[in-house]
Formats: structure tokens, C-alpha cells, sequence
């Protein structure tokens, strides 16, 4: 018995433009730079990480979400770049 085709398309697009508008009304770019974030086969797990570095994006939203500051994080690891 063939299924028939799931359609999610609408559902990622409302959730995106959710996302969108949240950020929008948090001051945040709808549109960041992503260049900065690679993910290569073998590192981390392959895990998304900041370019060139060990240091995967969750590790760095983790400490934006325990409370840790832009400046503190940038303190703790000078090597990020801010931007």
C-alpha cells in the first residue's frame, strides 16, 4: 500500500517566519552571517563549530543560556570573534 506524500513545506515556512518575526522583535538580524560556521566530518562529532576552532555552537548557546554575557564569554575565550 503506497502513503501518500506528507506535506511539511507550510509548516516550515509559518515556523520560519515565526522565527523571523521573533527575532525581528528581540533586535536580532533575520539574516546572520553564517560563514563562520562549518561543520566537518570527524570534529566534534560533526557538530556545527565556530571556523577553525573546536568549539561547537552549542557550546557557545549553552553559556548564552546559562546566563553568561557576550563580554564574558569573549573574556573566557579570546579567540571568538565578536560580530
Amino acid at each position: 500500500m503506497e502513503r501518500a506524500p506528507i506535506e511539511v513545506a507550510p509548516l516550515k515556512v509559518a515556523r520560519q517566519h515565526a522565527i523571523i518575526e521573533k527575532e525581528a522583535r528581540m533586535g536580532v538580524l533575520a539574516d546572520p552571517d553564517l560563514t563562520r560556521i562549518i561543520i566537518t566530518p570527524g570534529q566534534r562529532s560533526g557538530q556545527p563549530c565556530i571556523r577553525g576552532l573546536r568549539v561547537t555552537v552549542w557550546d557557545v548557546l549553552d553559556m548564552l543560556a546559562s546566563g553568561m554575557t557576550e563580554s564574558e564569554i569573549l573574556a573566557d575565550y579570546p579567540y571568538l570573534e565578536n560580530g
